[in-house]
């Protein structure tokens, strides 16, 4: 995944846009800059006002080099080759998402996340089966705030989920990035058996 600074100088406009599906030379294309200049600059930040926009500097940069406060966002490219804005994703490298409907560790949300390195098949394959160290072993970050080692998560939805205390599911990248809703493609609900007592 790729970062791109914007700068307008002119209006002290500037922002930084993740790149997904998109290589560099498709920046460079007239369809790429009308892009950011009808909808991420007009439509975002200047409410859809017609404004001429010159000075605008596109630029490669690196993920240390961006401010903390800069705004992020993120651009895909459809299947259609246009251009479309996504969510941005904290971990690049996300696959798959481990997801529970329900707040474990007193987020101000009603659920927890967890992000992972490994395609859908094998987080559902792992889950299904139990093996939570190695499906542990994939783990980018979670969507608390509290920085938990590897397994104390994926452990907590596995075991919650046996005990059925909470809607457990597995999201793929593209549904996470680019897809609104949770019936749409990517999104796997699961359900483990109860152990016999």
């Amino acid at each position: 995944m790729k970062l791109i600074k914007i700068d307008w100088i002119e209006r002290d406009v500037d922002f930084v846009i993740q790149l997904d599906d998109i290589s560099l030379d498709d920046i460079k294309t007239k369809e790429f800059k009308t892009f950011v200049k009808d909808i991420l600059i007009k439509q975002i930040y200047y409410r859809g006002k017609d404004i001429d926009i010159t000075g605008l500097s596109l630029s490669e940069v690196d993920k240390n080099d961006v401010r903390e406060d800069d705004i992020w966002i993120g651009v895909w490219k459809k299947e259609d080759g246009e251009f479309s804005t996504c969510v941005v994703l904290d971990y690049p490298n996300t696959q798959s998402s481990l997801f529970m409907d329900k707040a474990l560790f007193g987020e101000t949300w009603n659920f927890t996340q967890v992000y992972l390195s490994c395609p859908v098949e094998i987080t559902k394959e792992l889950y299904i089966t139990g093996e939570t160290q190695k499906l542990s072993s994939y783990y980018l970050g979670d969507s608390t705030r509290h920085n938990f080692k590897n397994p104390t998560l994926v452990n907590a939805i596995y075991d919650l989920g046996r005990l059925r205390h909470g809607n457990i599911g597995i999201r793929s990248r593209e549904h996470l990035q680019k897809k609104d809703g949770w019936t749409e493609k990517g999104y796997i609900p699961l359900a483990v058996e109860q152990e016999c007592a």
